[in-house]
């Protein structure tokens, strides 16, 4: 049994609590010393109660690192609380890796509704480029972002979508036709990747690839996006097939953490 304080409380919950609060608060993994430093509790008694944590997915841990984060619990109640940067920041590298490699922004959107809303990105070092606006929503069927996520829904999803949208059209380009769509979408399966040329906004194209969770479900797209002078369809083919493959690693690494 669990043992009480005077004023009724349980110690070993309320030292759960503080292990929580201290995660939260931190801006990278923690590790068991860290939190022994700052929270005066023993090694053994950290070790416990992280394992308890982790057990009911209030906690998760790093299997390459061995630190610590918050858990998938933890993590969906967060993104009700659009407290997005903190769970993302973990891929920081691997999207600077793409922003060095294809000289563009890079970012990071999350289906919201019937809108794929950008949460986290890097912009390059250039006066020409896309710029990143943190909170921007934007719809589904005309953006390479909202492509990648909406053609891994179900299907019902799908036809919900276009259904209550009536593909409304953002330029001459965009993907009106619920057929066209539907087709679209079958390739970006295929290929791993969606494309937009010209479909949302006039001389903006851009390129992206879900991100997928530990139950294989899309949970956000890593987009590539740019001028379309510099990004036309060939280019970003060849930056497709390597942030499918950065896409994969962000997926890796955010399983790993236990999310």
């Amino acid at each position: 049994m669990a043992s009480n304080s005077s004023d009724g409380m349980i110690k070993s919950v309320q030292k759960s609590l503080k292990i929580i609060k201290y995660i939260l608060k931190a801006d990278k993994e923690v590790s068991i010393k860290e939190l022994q430093e700052n929270l005066g509790y023993s090694p053994s008694t950290i070790h416990h109660l992280l394992k308890t944590m982790i057990f009911e997915g209030f906690i998760s841990q790093n299997s390459r690192t061995k630190k610590y984060n918050i858990g998938r619990e933890l993590f969906n109640a967060s993104l009700k609380f659009n407290n997005y940067e903190k769970h993302f920041i973990i891929a920081k590298d691997l999207i600077q890796e793409v922003v060095d490699i294809t000289g563009e922004t890079t970012s990071i959107f999350i289906k919201s509704g019937n809108s794929s809303v950008c949460v986290y990105g890097i912009e390059p070092n250039k006066i020409l480029k896309a710029f990143l606006v943190i909170g921007r929503s934007v719809p589904l069927h005309s953006t390479a972002s909202g492509k990648s996520l909406l053609a891994f829904q179900p299907e019902n999803e799908i036809n919900e979508y276009i259904y209550k949208t009536n593909l409304l059209r953002d330029t001459e380009n965009t993907i009106y036709d619920k057929e066209h769509l539907i087709d679209e979408l079958k390739t970006t399966r295929l290929r791993g990747y969606a494309l937009e040329i010209d479909e949302y906004e006039y001389e903006i194209s851009g390129v992206a690839s879900p991100i997928f969770d530990d139950n294989g479900e899309a949970i956000a797209a890593l987009t590539v996006i740019g001028p379309t002078g510099r990004l036309k369809q060939e280019k970003l083919n060849q930056i497709g097939k390597i942030i499918t493959k950065k896409a994969m690693e962000i997926s890796d690494l955010m399983s790993n953490a236990s999310y």
